[in-house]
């Protein structure tokens, strides 16, 4: 049975979100409505200007996709997702890249799994020899997006794992897992080495109760925080 490494894309290994570039590709493209255009600007100025929280600017941009999904075509998805993967799929972290490539060195089974769209994800996946790559999917009937989900990834990471070690034959002995946000969690709680990199306010809290390995990644140097005797100490650092 094959060894196992989970990692989250967004901000873990990609350094901007996937989905958000889609959007704003789309945007490019002229597949939303002038308001629309405006809405989502006005939300990304709001963010920036530290006017409005990230939650807020993220579920109004993803509101605008998903309500207007269904006048998108399949074609243009793929065509955006190619075009995001082409100019930015190179912009990674370099703790996470440096971790993906010694494990797969140590031929580890390698999993993505991702909020953003299955479609953006695989073609992100392809560029790093993942070997399966989980993300959001939307139902497609005769080509076209119906506008319903037929799998979520939020919330529900630590049931992905599950299935994903069942259905590939994967053994949890050795197992690792890297993420950066409170949906990470549960994903994280069931490998024997989790990483709490880069990590959300939750999420840093919960490394540091249950004694996780935290991994902060600025610029050329990665600083790796360990758990000792209940204190947080620098343990290491990595550069790049």
């Amino acid at each position: 049975m094959r060894k196992v490494a989970f990692f989250d894309i967004d901000g873990t290994l990609f350094r901007w979100q996937l989905y958000h570039e889609l959007i704003f590709e789309l945007k490019n493209m002229e597949k939303f409505s002038s308001d629309e255009i405006s809405q989502i600007d006005r939300a990304f100025l709001g963010w920036q200007s530290r006017n409005k929280p990230w939650r807020e600017y993220e579920n109004t941009i993803f509101d605008i996709f998903e309500k207007k999904l269904t006048d998108i075509s399949l074609d243009d998805i793929v065509l955006a997702s190619k075009k995001v993967v082409e100019r930015s799929g190179h912009k990674i972290h370099n703790y996470t890249f440096k971790l993906l490539k010694d494990l797969q060195k140590k031929d580890y089974f390698i999993v993505a799994i991702s909020g953003s769209g299955q479609g953006i994800v695989e073609a992100f996946a392809k560029l790093y020899d993942i070997d399966k790559c989980i993300g959001h999917l939307y139902e497609i009937i005769d080509g076209k997006f119906s506008g319903k989900t037929k799998r979520y990834t939020f919330n529900r990471k630590a049931e992905i794992v599950r299935e994903v070690v069942e259905s590939e034959n994967l053994t949890l002995k050795d197992s690792i897992a890297i993420g950066d946000s409170y949906g990470d969690i549960g994903m994280l709680e069931l490998v024997d080495n989790p990483i709490a990199f880069n990590p959300s306010k939750e999420l840093l809290e919960t490394a540091q109760q249950n004694g996780w390995k935290i991994v902060i990644d600025r610029k050329d140097i990665a600083y790796t925080l360990e758990n000792q005797n209940g204190s947080i100490i620098l343990a290491k650092t990595d550069e790049f």
